[in-house]
């Protein structure tokens, strides 16, 4: 590929790779659970898939504050995207703790597809099904927020909250949203929400910036679509994916993260590297072609500059994403959404 423009590197990794990079770490839920307290994804966070890498050790990096939790939830997701139709739907199941010091009588969600700013543009989510334990439960969705009722929680115990849901999404340019053939989807699932100091934070959506608050958990994600998307995710994939007629089936699994998001577009093309034992993907289309060589320069000099820093990037590998926006970039768990447009200048610019 012929280099035919020249970001300014770094602005470009400043801007956006190397925020997404320092805000990447996980926010833990403090404690952390006991060590005889066996996670589900126990054989899979010691696999050989991230022995490359090495692991953030959970620690209270602030001890001083009061605990969070609930604590280092579980996420499986098996959802199915109809890019016709612009609907993802699917099944949730979420294994967490409460490490808290209090009974909960409530668990929250944060149901972000709901927000005014996609609802304008089409977008939203319901919820089906609810269940706690395996009972169906008690629950209600007030704009941005899934309130799931009378569960009275105790301290150590241990919940598996289910549901289905439905998220249309919004026809914009945008982190979540569908323009032409490229979809972006972060904040797009329940979300587990955070309780702390100041009790369930349910803060409504702010579209500027990452007002994102989420504790890290880990997550195993089955997404089944059209045979011709090429996919960008949070995480790893595990295995090759499965074709059935014009259909596949991927899975991937990211462990100690804040959240997942994923872009899709059956235009991309891929173009990787490999530094300190982390895989560099871009992904852009033919338009976006004169900026992939800078982009992938820019994400191997971040991960050079955050290990100098740093340590060593704790995850294996890091995506960045050309889609059109009204932002410069967006910083997703070993994501990154760079907004390209036409008017952008060749310096590093936002046009």
């Amino acid at each position: 590929m012929l280099k035919n423009t020249m970001f300014s590197i770094t602005a470009l990794s400043t801007m956006a790779l190397l925020l997404c990079i320092t805000l990447a770490f996980p926010v833990f839920a403090s404690p952390a659970i006991s060590s005889n307290e066996k996670s589900s994804f126990e054989e899979y966070t010691n696999s050989d898939l991230y022995s490359r890498a090495e692991p953030i050790q959970q620690i209270n990096p602030f001890p001083f504050q009061s605990r969070r939790g609930p604590s280092n939830p579980n996420y499986t997701l098996d959802v199915h995207y109809d890019k016709d139709q612009h609907v993802m739907k699917g099944s949730m199941k979420v294994e967490v703790t409460n490490n808290l010091s209090t009974t909960l009588d409530h668990i929250y969600f944060n149901v972000w597809p709901n927000a005014e700013t996609f609802q304008e543009n089409g977008g939203g989510i319901t919820v089906e099904n609810v269940q706690v334990n395996g009972n169906a439960s008690e629950y209600r969705v007030e704009k941005t927020k899934l309130d799931i009722q009378q569960v009275q929680w105790k301290p150590h115990e241990k919940k598996t909250i289910t549901m289905e849901f439905k998220v249309q999404i919004p026809k914009q340019k945008d982190r979540f949203g569908w323009y032409g053939d490229t979809v972006s989807l972060g904040n797009w699932f329940p979300i587990l929400a955070v309780y702390d100091e100041e009790g369930w934070n349910l803060d409504p959506y702010y579209p500027y910036g990452e007002a994102f608050y989420s504790l890290s958990g880990n997550f195993d994600v089955t997404v089944t679509t059209h045979s011709s998307e090429v996919i960008a995710a949070t995480g790893k994939q595990i295995g090759e994916r499965k074709v059935e007629g014009d259909m596949a089936t991927y899975r991937y699994k990211a462990f100690n993260v804040r959240d997942f998001a994923m872009e899709m577009d059956p235009n991309y093309h891929v173009t990787t590297a490999i530094v300190n034992n982390v895989d560099i993907n871009v992904y852009y289309t033919d338009k976006q072609e004169k900026y992939a060589d800078d982009m992938l320069e820019s994400g191997v000099d971040s991960i050079k500059l955050f290990s100098e820093k740093f340590g060593a990037y704790p995850w294996p590998e890091l995506d960045i994403v050309s889609m059109e926006g009204w932002f410069g970039g967006m910083e997703y768990p070993q994501l990154v959404m760079m907004s390209l447009t036409d008017n952008r200048n060749t310096n590093g610019i936002m046009g």
